[in-house]
């Protein structure tokens, strides 16, 4: 626990430091995050049996993640769904080569597309938002979303909780603990709106109830989506980076889905 607590206080703190600073140095923090999750996502997937194409997931991250930076949204979209596209075919060509070609390979291969790069990438479609206020403000709900949720089903749940969420995928998640989570990701939410000015932004307080009970729901589904990866390649956590945290995808498997959902909900709504 003294372990986990120290860690996760460092955490906060390089966490504050990065998004003040915003620009590059988010960018290239966020960076190498997605390519430290990136490879421990593969190498778990390979420890589980499976033969994972690599290098065109790659290729995809580095160019598209590129494209987000340096080119406005209607000059990079053509860019990164080349490169998805270039991912899906080489893929598939790579596995059907192969003497023993298996649908599963080919999926596999796929999942950290899905799992790491377009939700990172979503990120860095918030960090390019021009109205700065509301790029900071989004960004940091990001964080504040997932690792309040987290801390309100930990303390909450592993003290009350009784009845069991999804036993057969996290066995120490309870109904209780999820609740709380959703509840903790509210408050904490609410407070950021109340402390940050948001003026010219055009984000009301019904817009962050939405985003946190949504958010509630995504970054739960999120975290129980890492360890039903983790049960089916039969390893605790993907890395071990992070004393009593885990590796970086354990840091991230929460955070990701809620990229996307942000960076969708401004896009529609704001």
């Amino acid at each position: 626990m003294k372990k986990r607590i120290i860690t996760g206080a460092l955490l906060l703190i390089a966490l504050v430091i990065v998004l003040v600073l915003g620009g590059w140095v988010f960018a290239s923090v966020w960076f190498l995050c997605m390519c430290i999750a990136l490879f421990e996502v593969m190498r778990a997937l390979e420890k589980g049996g499976h033969r994972v194409v690599r290098w065109p997931q790659w290729i995809t991250f580095i160019v598209s993640s590129i494209a987000v930076m340096l080119f406005r949204e209607k000059n990079s979209a053509p860019i990164i769904i080349t490169t998805f596209l270039f991912s899906i075919l080489i893929t598939c060509i790579y596995v059907l080569r192969h003497d023993d070609p298996k649908l599963e390979n080919y999926l596999v291969s796929l999942l950290p597309l899905h799992l790491i790069v377009f939700p990172g990438l979503s990120m860095l479609g918030l960090l390019r938002i021009e109205n700065r206020t509301l790029s900071s403000f989004l960004l940091t709900l990001v964080f504040v979303l997932p690792e309040t949720g987290d801390m309100g089903a930990y303390f909450i749940g592993s003290r009350f909780g009784k009845k069991k969420l999804l036993p057969a995928v996290s066995p120490s998640k309870t109904i209780i603990g999820s609740i709380a989570g959703l509840v903790s990701s509210l408050v904490f939410s609410l407070l950021l709106f109340a402390v940050w000015n948001l003026q010219n932004t055009g984000v009301l307080w019904w817009h962050i109830v939405s985003l946190a009970l949504l958010g509630g729901v995504f970054e739960q589904v999120g975290d129980l989506f890492a360890s039903l990866i983790k049960r089916h390649c039969a390893i605790k956590d993907f890395g071990h980076i992070f004393p009593g945290h885990g590796g970086m995808m354990d840091r991230m498997d929460s955070i990701l889905p809620i990229c996307v959902l942000i960076y969708v909900y401004q896009v529609i709504v704001l």
